[in-house]
């Protein structure tokens, strides 16, 4: 197993009940250590290597103080205001720790064997490595750091505006965009050959494999049921996606640790690092036969019910 973990932020007084599973799938397939930093509150979970309280390193700034909020970041009890929080936890943690190379993923993902991915990427470049949906957006479901000092950006931060003229995903857009410290890592962008490329990425042909920003894992498993009030499907494309996702096939091979991307017409195939699971479905998919069958739907063009209800949530 390789040292470099897999660290995961979780701001509030309590995990969301989907967390467990998503943790608990994500341990067994990812093939590194994996970290869990919360606040006091919540209760030691068992699905992870190593739980830490954030308080005890991360001095005496309460992350929790709803003063911080204004009436934007308010949203979802602070959601934005805590996705650039997270940062600040990281930085925070790798000095504390002596950690100087770490994977970061968001807690709504599911992370295959990324265990061969450092020594790829530190022979590339050295800095924080994302993935990006847009020119303008970086999205943290996975990513790399091999230079701690990349995080130090943030400290220029006014978390008090997140929400209303920027967030977390505009910021690493920026960053992305104008620093050296930052690399796009590649996504199902990637393969779309019909236009110009809009940002420079990492060949994924350098890795063997792609991430998954946002698009992919509303493809195969549905968008989160608090961004809509009617039942859904999977097989949502957003605006954002890369190549059309229906010449892309999926194979998910949990006793491998690994899940494959396969191009149509194509006898070429990546891995695929991550899946971000906006539905949060993991109690559902966490059954290896329920989520082959699902993806295997979609592949044949069918889409399933993965929202039953209406109403905001799930």
């Amino acid at each position: 197993m390789t040292n470099v973990p897999l660290i995961y932020v979780w701001i509030g007084h309590t995990l969301p009940v989907w967390a467990n599973d998503s943790l608990e799938l994500s341990r067994g397939l990812c093939g590194v250590e994996t970290i869990l930093l919360t606040n006091r509150t919540v209760e030691e979970s068992n699905h992870v290597d190593n739980h830490y309280y954030i308080e005890d390193f991360f001095g005496g700034d309460n992350l929790l103080d709803d003063e911080n909020l204004n009436v934007a970041s308010k949203f979802r009890n602070g959601f934005w205001l805590k996705t650039l929080q997270r940062f600040f936890v990281l930085k925070k943690f790798m000095a504390y720790s002596g950690i100087n190379r770490a994977f970061h993923a968001e807690l709504d993902n599911i992370i295959f064997d990324i265990s061969g991915l450092p020594a790829k990427l530190d022979s590339i470049n050295s800095g924080l490595f994302c993935p990006r949906d847009s020119i303008a957006r970086g999205i943290a479901s996975l990513i790399y750091i091999n230079e701690p000092s990349a995080l130090e950006c943030f400290d220029a931060v006014d978390i008090k505006d997140a929400g209303v003229s920027f967030n977390d995903m505009t910021f690493l857009g920026r960053m992305l965009t104008t620093s050296d410290l930052f690399h796009s890592l590649p996504t199902e962008n990637s393969f779309d050959i019909k236009e110009q490329h809009k940002w420079k990425f990492i060949n994924p042909d350098s890795l063997g494999g792609i991430f998954d920003a946002a698009s992919i894992g509303q493809y195969l498993f549905g968008i989160d049921g608090r961004n809509t009030f009617l039942p859904s499907f999977n097989g949502f494309v957003n605006e954002n996606s890369g190549d059309n996702l229906t010449n892309l096939s999926f194979e998910i091979h949990r006793s491998e640790r690994l899940c494959l991307v396969n191009l149509l017409n194509d006898t070429k195939n990546y891995r695929l690092f991550n899946i971000h699971v906006h539905s949060k479905i993991f109690n559902v998919i966490k059954n290896n036969e329920v989520c082959r069958n699902i993806v295997n739907r979609v592949n044949s063009g069918k889409k399933t019910l993965i929202k039953k209800s209406f109403g905001y949530g799930n």
